[in-house]
């Protein structure tokens, strides 16, 4: 059974992710509190949870607002995420499994087939998870959960831009074609092409971001 801390967590956290809490907003303690019929004790435990992962800060005078992303944040989480992907992929490129690789390719091929954006990123994090979680590192994956929220919140704030099915469908398709040749190089490269280009699809709603909510 999910604690109050635990409940309230997530119902902030799913606010700022599906944008009812836009960046800026100030979080109000004694709203949540009469929202979700519990103290104030577990929304301030939930919201330093929320703060150590990036989606809140706080302020002396201001109080706790929705942490707004610019250039620099973005391009920082992804030049972090690309270190440290790569660095998994060290560990985990000869313990995935060729048929776990046909499970996340015959996902990606139904989401593009039926053109499903949800099923896209579906096989997204699976593949992205088979490269983290195979790794075995216990600290490289919670280092890479703390910046996974803030890239879920950037895709789905982001437009879903129709023009990046295909490119994503084959940046994929060649990271698993590396993965199933064992090239370790060559893997960590088409990676990078990857993140680096979802970075700059992410660059684009940062720029429309800043002026909408500035």
């Amino acid at each position: 059974m999910a604690s109050r801390k635990d409940i309230a967590y997530d119902y902030i956290k799913e606010s700022i992710l599906s944008n009812r809490l836009i960046p800026g907003s100030v979080i109000k303690e004694i709203e949540l509190s009469e929202q979700l019929k519990m103290s104030r004790t577990p929304i301030r435990e939930a919201i330093r949870e929320l703060q150590v992962q990036g989606l809140v800060e706080s302020f002396p005078a201001k109080g706790t607002v929705v942490t707004k992303l610019n250039e620099e944040d973005v391009k920082e989480i992804f030049e972090l995420r690309i270190a440290l992907e790569s660095m998994a992929l060290e560990k985990s490129i000869d313990r995935i499994l060729d048929k776990e690789l046909d499970d996340v390719e015959m996902i990606f091929d139904e989401a593009v087939k039926n053109f499903d954006w949800e099923k896209l990123h579906e096989a997204d994090r699976r593949l992205h998870g088979l490269i983290v979680n195979k790794s075995g590192s216990k600290r490289l994956i919670q280092f890479l959960g703390i910046l996974s929220i803030q890239i879920e919140r950037l895709r789905r704030l982001s437009t879903q831009d129709p023009n990046r099915k295909d490119d994503s469908y084959r940046e994929h398709m060649e990271i698993i074609n590396q993965l199933r040749d064992r090239n370790l190089s060559g893997c960590k490269d088409a990676l990078a092409v990857h993140l680096n280009a979802v970075c700059k699809s992410a660059l684009q709603f940062v720029d429309y971001q800043s002026d909408f909510y500035s």
